[in-house]
């Protein structure tokens, strides 16, 4: 039986996207279908996304039992066990997830763990600014699925691209494929896009609504 034995960090980076797999492909899959709608606003959206309750996360929960089994600074596990006992601490599922559609899911994830609850936190659409009014500041509004910056950037660093669709005031959209085969731990995601020649401030033009940039898996 494999073994890992080492500190947090380690285990985090080799064993981590494993059960983050595991999260996507088999727990989160079938509580969605379960639910089939969003939790907060009862959209049947074709995409749900599950997202972790707060205080609940994926890393929270690997931090957790990494604890529990750590001695003297080194976790020795097998991997095999630990992956179960992963598993089990998502049940039941409606205390660790909330299936949300993308527009929930991003505003649920703005809000600090701890300090309200998804129903104060998520404003319904009539409450939700105009996000055209602040289309033309020097800050172009980006938004990214999923929206964790952490998780975002270790998933476009596994699967090296993103979809980035553009929003315009006119009402059009258009796509584009980011490849993304250099971005590292260290990189500057918003930056980075930012940075790209149509998103600079002095090559927009005002009627930019928002850009949302999603993970290509």
């Amino acid at each position: 039986m494999a073994r890992f034995i080492g500190k947090f960090q380690d285990f985090e980076k080799y064993i981590g996207p494993r059960l983050r797999n595991i999260v996507q492909t088999s727990i989160s899959r079938k509580y969605k279908a379960i639910i089939g709608k969003c939790e907060h606003c009862n959209s049947t959206a074709e995409i749900l996304d599950a997202a972790h309750i707060h205080g609940r996360e994926r890393k929270t929960i690997i931090r957790n039992l990494y604890e529990k089994n750590v001695k003297d600074g080194l976790l020795d596990i097998d991997i095999k066990e630990f992956e179960q006992s992963f598993i089990e601490e998502h049940m039941p599922y409606e205390n660790n997830f909330k299936i949300l559609c993308k527009k929930c899911h991003y505003e649920y994830d703005k809000v600090k763990t701890g300090e309200i609850t998804i129903d104060e936190s998520i404003s319904k659409e009539s409450d939700v600014p105009d996000i055209s009014t602040v289309a033309n500041d020097s800050l172009l509004p980006i938004e990214l699925y999923p929206p964790d910056i952490d998780e975002f950037k270790e998933l476009l660093i596994q699967y090296k691209s993103a979809i980035i669709q553009t929003f315009y005031l006119n009402g059009t959209t258009d796509k584009k494929l980011w490849n993304a085969k250099n971005i590292s731990e260290s990189s500057n995601i918003l930056g980075n896009l930012r940075s790209r020649k149509e998103f600079r401030r002095e090559n927009r033009t005002g009627n930019i609504q928002k850009v949302i940039v999603e993970v290509n898996y």
